[in-house]
């Protein structure tokens, strides 16, 4: 049998069904306390037990964002924006953080596009807000 791991940080009522409500409220708390490892390690948890979970990736986006991982962030958000092409404010957060086009990280064995390198320099100068996107929201 597997033995699981918990760091000290994640309360006991959080160490079954991650992806839950109060899974993604703790990690919001500690992205406003500054803790984003922490949270980092909570928006992993929720995006591999529901691939599916906009709220977790979202969160999981933010998160990269903050650690300077901007292209990682970028694929996150491209994520979102394929699997939900009908919430125009998606798109707009896209389009903010990745003026112009993709600026995904190459995968493995590719060569980063010249593209690509020129968008990295511009790609973080302005702020977003990722409360701004409405999940929910109507055609």
């Amino acid at each position: 049998m597997k033995e699981e791991f918990y760091p000290d940080f994640l309360p006991d009522n959080l160490k079954d069904a991650p992806g839950s409500p109060e899974h993604i409220q703790f990690c919001e708390s500690l992205i406003a306390e500054g803790n984003f490892l922490e949270a980092l390690y909570v928006a992993l948890r929720c995006v591999c037990h529901s691939d599916d979970n906009a709220e977790a990736k979202l969160l999981l986006a933010k998160i990269l964002f903050r650690l300077d991982c901007v292209p990682y962030a970028v694929r996150e958000i491209e994520d979102l924006n394929q699997s939900h092409p009908h919430i125009s404010s998606i798109a707009r957060l896209l389009e903010k953080i990745a003026p112009g086009g993709s600026t995904r990280p190459p995968q493995q064995g590719e060569a980063p596009t010249t593209a690509a390198k020129k968008d990295e320099e511009t790609l973080a100068e302005g702020e977003f807000d990722f409360s701004d996107i409405e999940l929910l929201e109507d055609d």
